[in-house]
């Protein structure tokens, strides 16, 4: 295949691919979301006061923990 024969085959392909793009765009376009937040301040706040679980853990848990403390 000459050159030119390559030139022509990719820009026909291009031009297919393209096409179809433009054909299915509304399929395969990312859907948007939506800008409204759903959180409720309230529940946000509570959790916040909410003690952790993680402060609870014991010494001997930790990896940083000496062997002879346990």
């Amino acid at each position: 295949m000459t050159a030119r024969g390559k030139i022509v085959l990719t820009i026909i392909i291009l031009a297919m691919v393209g096409f179809g793009v433009y054909r299915w765009w509304d399929k395969i376009a990312p859907q948007s979301r939506s800008q409204t937040v759903s959180v409720n301040p309230a529940e946000v706040k509570r959790q916040i006061r909410k003690p952790s679980l993680r402060l609870k853990t014991p010494a001997s848990t930790c990896w940083r923990a000496p062997m002879w403390r346990r």
